[in-house]
Formats: structure tokens, C-alpha cells, sequence
């Protein structure tokens, strides 16, 4: 077995060998003479538009799935959890799947339910302060300070 592998990886050295020999002048450009024009490359730093915008797709894209598979997870119910349980082999683990998920859906509920009140808190806080420095209709500014 030692053999042939041994036999290929010498197949395929000499090409290697061949290309490491070759000299490196070859491989560049070939210098410029009087008669050729040269041509100056200046680089310019990126704008800001295009720093802004050069991930965009990436993060449309991941949103995207994430819309997606969040629609079918929440459309399928308790069906994805009830597979879970019916994969599992013994009932200690199956009771164990079920409370994980529980604490996990406890977990998250209480975690957006404050997230909603700090923002609640956020846009009636900036209401107030702006209707105490006399800001016109401060009710329809105070929504947006929230988002």
C-alpha cells in the first residue's frame, strides 16, 4: 500500500519540481522600455457609501432565512418539539427534551416582554421631556426615539 502511494506522489512531483524550477524573471512582467507607456495606479480609500452598503446582501440574505425559518417554526406549532420527543429512546430523556423547551420558550417569553416594557419606558421617558421643552406634538416623535 506504502508503495503505490508512493508511486503517485513521485507522478506528481516532477511537474512540481519543473514549475520551482522555472525562474522567477519569467513569471513577471517584463520590464518597460523607452517606447512603452507606463501607466501610474493610485489607489483611492473606499467611500463611505460603499463601506455601508458592501455587506448588504450577506445581511438581506440572513435576515431572509431567518424570516423563513422562523414562519415555520412558528406555523408548525408543537409538531417540532412532539419529533423531538418521538426520536428520543427513553422517557427520562424525553421528559428532559420537553422542560428544556419549555424553559427555553419561558426564557425567551420574558426576555421580549422586557425588552417591549424598556422601550415602552424609552418612548414615554422622551414624550415627557419633550413635551417639558415645548416641543410641538411630542406624542408623534416619542414612538420613533423607541425603534
Amino acid at each position: 500500500m506504502l508503495r503505490r502511494v508512493e508511486i503517485k506522489v513521485r507522478t506528481l512531483r516532477k511537474p512540481v519540481e519543473q514549475v520551482t524550477r522555472l525562474p522567477t524573471e519569467s513569471r513577471a512582467s517584463p520590464p518597460a522600455t523607452d517606447g512603452d507607456k507606463v501607466q501610474s495606479v493610485t489607489i483611492r480609500p473606499a467611500r463611505l457609501r460603499d463601506r455601508l452598503f458592501s455587506h448588504t446582501s450577506g445581511v438581506v440574505t440572513a435576515a431572509g432565512v431567518t424570516v423563513a425559518l422562523l414562519f415555520f417554526l412558528l406555523a408548525s406549532g408543537d409538531m417540532f418539539l412532539r419529533k423531538i420527543v418521538h426520536m428520543l429512546p427513553s422517557l427520562g430523556d424525553k421528559k428532559l427534551a420537553v422542560e428544556v423547551a419549555r424553559r427555553i420558550e419561558s426564557d425567551i417569553s420574558r426576555y421580549l416582554l422586557s425588552v417591549t416594557l424598556i422601550n415602552a419606558g424609552l418612548g414615554v421617558t422622551v414624550g415627557v421631556a419633550l413635551a417639558l421643552i415645548g416641543m410641538p406634538n411630542p406624542v408623534l416623535w416619542a414612538p420613533w426615539s423607541a425603534c
